[in-house]
């Protein structure tokens, strides 16, 4: 059977073009892996600065709501703060403070326990010295007193706290990680007999309680503590406490 020209060009034509749907296929198969490598890439192989950034950008805004609740309870108290007036303060809404925390108690406890450990460890400064004696009780005598003049608003919130029923539960479900160390100080100070014999909570009492009050008072009154005043003070506090 003889063909004519126009059937040659036909059958050509054919032969060329039946390939190309196999590779449009193929072009669109590598295209939608690609898409597909790129969003992984977007997801979980981000640059290391990028992925801190979004870590401090959310320690940001937790700090923002404590810094907001810690103002409002020491101005309006526990039963006047609500968590609306608390997001306002912060500039976050309602709904993501409680992608941080359970409830209002549970914030306020988050707050307690973070001051709280803030506060402790400012006692205990890198190469403090904890052996037994007088000058260390002084040196963290100090820190307290420093602590206390410099964070106004985070001792006001803590003694606030520490006068309400809140209190109990956090005292029961946690022990703050400087707890031990004062604990070991105060045993072996009472064991060598520097200390006297009694409670550890009388001793801490005594011993931080009236500076604490002195300086609660510069801020109500015309008076100033002198470095005679804190020596005096310091030693008060220590004749209570000490035998030495």
């Amino acid at each position: 059977m003889c063909l004519s020209k126009r059937h040659w060009i036909i059958i050509v034509l054919l032969l060329i073009l039946h390939p190309f749907p196999y590779f449009i296929q193929k072009f669109t198969q590598r295209k939608r892996e690609k898409k597909k490598f790129n969003q992984n890439i977007d997801i979980n192989e981000q640059p290391f600065g990028y992925l801190c950034s979004m870590r401090v950008k959310d320690e940001d805004k937790v700090t923002r709501i404590y810094q907001a609740a810690m103002r409002i309870i020491n101005t309006e108290g526990f039963q006047g703060s609500t968590m609306s007036k608390i997001a306002s303060e912060a500039d976050v809404s309602a709904a993501t403070i409680y992608l941080y925390f359970e409830n209002k108690d549970d914030m306020i406890n988050k707050l307690f326990i973070h001051l709280k450990s803030k506060m402790g460890h400012s006692y205990f400064s890198e190469g403090t010295d904890l052996n037994p004696s007088k000058g260390t009780f002084r040196a963290i005598w100090l820190s307290h007193y420093q602590y206390i003049t410099d964070n106004p608003e985070e001792y006001n919130f803590l003694q606030n706290f520490s006068n309400c029923p809140l209190i109990e539960q956090v005292d029961k479900k946690n022990t703050l990680d400087y707890c031990p160390v004062f604990k070991k100080l105060f045993d072996q100070s009472k064991a060598c007999g520097l200390l006297r014999p009694l409670e550890n909570d009388i001793i801490y009492s005594l011993l931080f309680a009236p500076i604490s009050y002195m300086v609660k008072k510069t801020r109500t009154t015309a008076i100033t503590l002198s470095t005679n005043d804190l020596i005096d003070i310091f030693e008060a506090s220590w004749r209570a406490v000490g035998t030495k």
